[in-house]
């Protein structure tokens, strides 16, 4: 599950890491900026096609919020029926479907860095978080997959904080190399990067089934889909004291 695990988390990490630095290559306006400009300098846009700094950044953080407002909102009501997937089809089916979402993402997202500008790059960034918002759920499925495997409590945290470990490792690795050696570069394109990432999905995908064990011997096929939807999950939280005081809390947190 380890191995599986860090290189997932590599890809993903990278790849929110380099998104709006690669957003700003896409932003034209009519002024482009010249071939001999110090892209060391503080003045520097990030785009060879705009050299007003201000309006890269303001256009580039315009299309970072509808794709991630995209994604977190499929997210919402996704994130149920994938869960729910793992337990009728199984850990690894839901891991593996995880990979191909983040492979197929990362591709759309190279095509996207290999044009650079035009029409097209809305679409395909939009498509490609779409696809990240509706696919992901490696964490789901591996956290499910150790509740499997450790019965009592002890081992159970054990196992945790062990996968925790090592997807904080794998995240750590992303950021040293992509702020060490990508950003700091100040590139004009992305698409090698991206080829990169998707590369390394691809190699992800069959290793849930080599490496692990299914640990869903008994898959749960009695479980009706409804049971996924926003408004079964609102009810389940609403009807507990315990359920909607941490929603309350976390609501607070991050709109208080």
């Amino acid at each position: 599950l380890l191995i599986p695990t860090f290189l997932e988390g590599f890809a993903s990490t990278a790849s929110r890491l380099i998104y709006f630095v690669f957003l700003r290559t896409t932003i034209e306006c009519e002024e482009e900026t010249p071939p001999d400009f110090d892209r060391n300098s503080s003045d520097w846009s990030g785009s060879r096609f705009c050299n007003d700094r201000c309006l890269v950044a303001r256009e580039a953080q315009f299309l970072k919020g509808i794709t991630d407002g995209v994604e977190a909102a499929l997210k919402f009501f996704i994130f149920p029926f994938l869960g729910l997937l793992s337990d009728v089809k199984g850990r690894n089916s839901t891991m593996t479907l995880s990979v191909i979402g983040l492979t197929v993402s990362m591709g759309l997202l190279a095509i996207a860095a290999y044009r650079r500008r035009g029409s097209s790059i809305l679409p395909l960034i939009t498509i490609a978080y779409i696809v990240q918002g509706t696919t992901e759920s490696f964490t789901i499925a591996a956290n499910a997959h150790i509740s499997d495997l450790f019965v009592t409590i002890r081992r159970r945290a054990h196992a945790f904080s062990t996968i925790d470990i090592f997807r904080s490792f794998s995240i750590g690795v992303a950021v040293l190399f992509i702020t060490g050696f990508v950003v700091s570069a100040n590139l004009y394109e992305y698409f090698r990067v991206y080829l990169s990432l998707c590369i390394i999905s691809l190699f992800t995908i069959p290793l849930p089934y080599m490496l692990i064990p299914e640990s869903n011997q008994d898959p749960n096929l009695n479980t009706s889909w409804r049971d996924a939807t926003p408004y079964a999950i609102l009810s389940q939280i609403t009807g507990s004291p315990y359920l909607s005081y941490i929603a309350i809390a976390v609501f607070t947190s991050i709109f208080g």
